[in-house]
């Protein structure tokens, strides 16, 4: 009864997060502007070669906290990809539009946990706790203990088209770093790797989620049409 409450809330919020989507005016950048640039540059690499599953793999059994990781990951493909098949956006108006909704929604037992973005080269496109690292370089960033999670996520990606990376992270809106749980998936028509993370201190309430996964937050937290994804400058 419990998975099928959550799955019921799943659909909810998934109907609820496109129609976010569909009455937020798409913004069109300069052809000189930096993301556009930068998109320009990414398309130009060649599409990532997925790992193939072997089908006779033993199945395992999955934690509850990964498989909501999992279930949040698909709903977020879901709206790239109903997005992607829009013929009348640009492909920046595309990219602007998962950045809205990756800013838009919350979810988890405390409607805290977020979506992220990077492209497959390591430059942060979304990152809502933390914008100021749009557009930086984080290819070589080091965690507390010196362990290179960003270049680790990459890895997975390219051999096996995503999975699980323990590290260290700042939590939310705080400056500690303390351990935590990323989930990072490939999207190769972008060549771009979305991304969620749970802290590990919080794995016990994911065992006893009710709630509805998505939690649009409102318009105020739609980024305006004036206002450019890419305003930080790579370091």
């Amino acid at each position: 009864m419990k998975l099928l409450n959550i799955k019921r809330d799943l659909v909810v919020g998934f109907i609820s997060s496109m129609c976010l989507i569909a009455f937020a005016s798409p913004a069109v950048f300069a052809t000189d502007s930096p993301i556009q640039n930068s998109l320009n540059q990414n398309t130009s690499h060649k599409t990532i070669l997925l790992a193939k599953k072997t089908s006779d793999e033993p199945k395992k059994e999955v934690p509850t906290y990964q498989q909501l990781m999992k279930d949040a990951v698909d709903q977020l493909f879901s709206v790239i990809e109903s997005i992607e098949k829009n013929p009348s956006l640009s492909q920046a108006e595309k990219e602007l539009k998962v950045h809205q909704f990756i800013m838009s929604v919350r979810f988890g037992p405390k409607k805290e946990d977020t979506f992220w973005s990077m492209t497959i080269q390591g430059i942060i496109r979304t990152d809502v706790y933390q914008p100021d690292l749009a557009n930086k370089d984080l290819s070589e960033m080091k965690d507390a203990n010196g362990f290179l999670l960003i270049a680790e996520m990459i890895k997975i990606v390219r051999e096996k088209g995503g999975g699980f990376v323990e590290h260290l992270w700042q939590r939310y809106e705080g400056k500690l770093p303390v351990p935590s749980i990323a989930l990072v998936r490939a999207y190769p028509q972008w060549n771009m790797i979305f991304g969620t993370r749970i802290f590990k201190a919080d794995i016990e309430a994911y065992e006893i989620i009710q709630a509805t996964l998505y939690q649009p937050l409102g318009e105020k937290h739609i980024l305006p049409e004036n206002e450019n994804v890419s305003d930080s400058s790579v370091e």
